[in-house]
């Protein structure tokens, strides 16, 4: 256990303070349960930070960031999409974080 705040406290010294909130979601009640045991070991000031979001998030997210902003597969309006490049530096393929998410289902899916 000593291990573990000795963890925390290296990396709390390490990468300064920059962040506002970590939206976390949609959270299982296995990930609740995982955050619960583990919210002893972190310093308040990063217990405050972190937000375990609901399965129906869209409400929640609403209170933290313009909607235009919200990834559309969270029910909002934004789509981003980003493109990789060559070793030339040429673009390869186009694609959106909610191809990204579909992505990972499937591998979730072919996995479990």
């Amino acid at each position: 256990m000593s291990y573990h705040r000795m963890l925390i406290n290296v990396f709390m010294s390490l990468y300064p303070d920059r962040v506002k909130y970590l939206l976390v979601g949609p959270c299982s009640m296995l990930l609740r349960k995982l955050y619960s045991l583990c919210l002893p070991l972190l310093p308040e000031n990063v217990r405050d930070k972190i937000r375990l979001l609901p399965s129906d998030s869209q409400a929640e997210l609403k209170n933290f960031m313009d909607e235009c902003k919200i990834p559309d597969f969270f029910g909002g309006k934004g789509h981003h999409s980003f493109s990789s490049e060559d070793e030339k530096g040429e673009s390869k393929e186009k694609f959106s974080i909610k191809q990204m998410a579909s992505y990972q289902i499937e591998a979730l899916k072919a996995f479990g």
